[in-house]
């Protein structure tokens, strides 16, 4: 019971550690589609300043509700429809949550099978 009490305890100071760490971290756009026009202005009329292909990560300057505003360049920033992509925390690389998580579940079935191993040496005995 004690274990299994850890075990809980553990995961959730994890989960808030995991979450407080990546509170002051920068956010990127993901582009998702093919291409994806980068304007100059928060209207699809205006300039086209660049075209983003899909893979690229645009740093999130500011979120809105269908548009996504991006620096694109040093000192240039423009507006890329949300459709386009998504939010991620940080491109390219696996979160620190997720290596945590795989940590513990690998930890937690080692000590399972210990426990069960060990419980049946007892039995026999």
């Amino acid at each position: 019971m004690r274990v299994v009490a850890l075990g809980v305890l553990t995961f959730f100071t994890v989960i808030c550690f995991s979450s407080a760490i990546s509170a002051g971290e920068k956010q990127y756009v993901d582009i998702k589609k093919p291409f994806a026009n980068i304007y100059k202005e928060l209207d699809p009329k205006s300039e086209i300043i660049e075209q983003a292909k899909k893979g690229d990560h645009l740093e999130l300057v500011f979120e809105g509700t269908s548009w996504y505003h991006v620096k694109v360049k040093e000192n240039s920033f423009g507006w890329v429809e949300k459709k386009a992509g998504e939010i991620v925390d940080n491109p390219g690389s696996v979160s620190v949550f997720s290596i945590i998580l795989i940590l513990l579940l690998v930890g937690g079935t080692a000590g399972g099978v210990f426990y069960y191993i060990k419980k049946n040496k007892v039995a026999e005995a």
